[in-house]
């Protein structure tokens, strides 16, 4: 690998600040051709989710996952962003097994698993 994954992410991120949309196309497919020439394409996936990361870190967002049976209300997404106290980025996921109720996932560990499967297992073990 020609840069570490992190200098292409900051790189990036520091080339896209305050540009148009046309300019990100232009930025984005240079991008592209310079990850080609380097024969770093491969690690694309890679390096976008460092620039997510940095971004989000940088704007004081905490990304979270939400798991529930069925889609967040508005209401709910505000109850969740409250209890956290912070501002978040939530990635939900709709999974009719939970039942009911939702799991709050942040930094790859459940932090909160108030689903109603997650109920019926405690009562059944």
């Amino acid at each position: 690998m020609r840069y570490q994954e992190s200098i292409y992410a900051k790189a990036l991120l520091r080339a896209l600040e305050e540009k148009d949309e046309s300019e990100i196309k232009k930025i984005l497919k240079n991008f592209m051709a310079i990850l080609l020439k380097n024969n770093d394409f491969s690690h694309l996936n890679s390096i976008l989710g460092k620039v997510e990361k940095l971004y989000l870190t940088e704007e004081g967002v905490e990304k979270i996952y939400v798991e529930s049976a069925s889609p967040l209300s508005k209401n709910l997404r505000e109850e969740i962003e409250s209890a956290l106290g912070k501002k978040v980025l939530i990635n939900e996921k709709v999974r009719p097994g939970l039942l009911a109720g939702v799991r709050i996932i942040l930094n790859e560990e459940i932090l909160i698993d108030a689903t109603a499967a997650q109920r019926l297992a405690k009562i059944f073990h």
